[in-house]
């Protein structure tokens, strides 16, 4: 009998530790000749508090002429995003003074700069909810480094 408890006490903490010991987490790297070096980021139905994406930039060419930045926004405001960002030029990051156009942003990285950004539950909720994706708003990059991100939320019992 003590065996057996020994035993489902260890079978509950390993099934348990999966959903805490999901990966929350991903880096996405900027390349040079600029591209992402992944056009999918797909986030584990088991984080459903917290995700966080790491943006590394490994260009060379300087961040005024060749920076990048991360920018999560939903699919269907893509156009809108692109085109207000461009008059926020380099100093606001090419990102549109309405924030509610976008989700979530790193700051435009020149080379060899890191940045995360961490999405939360409710931003979370929203990508699960309609397609969202995942793209850089530097002038002319969002025409090829943009991708998808996948989201399922974690059914309730």
């Amino acid at each position: 009998m003590r065996l057996f408890k020994g035993l489902l006490a260890f079978s509950i903490l390993a099934a348990g530790s999966a959903a805490f010991g999901a990966k929350c987490e991903t880096t996405v790297t900027a390349m040079p000749g600029m591209k992402f070096d992944t056009k999918e980021i797909v986030i584990p139905t088991a984080c459903t508090n917290t995700f966080s994406i790491k943006l590394v930039n490994t260009e060379t060419i300087p961040k005024a002429a060749m920076g990048h930045n991360l920018v999560v926004v939903k699919t269907d405001k893509m156009a809108a995003l692109t085109s207000a960002a461009i008059p926020a030029g380099l100093a606001g990051n090419y990102l549109p003074k309405d924030k509610s156009i976008y989700v979530a942003a790193t700051k435009v990285l020149g080379p060899k700069e890191t940045e995360t950004i961490t999405l939360d539950a409710t931003k979370l909720k929203a990508i699960a909810a309609a397609p969202h994706s995942f793209v850089c708003t530097f002038p002319g990059h969002f025409a090829i480094m943009k991708g998808q991100i996948k989201y399922k939320m974690a059914k309730k019992s």
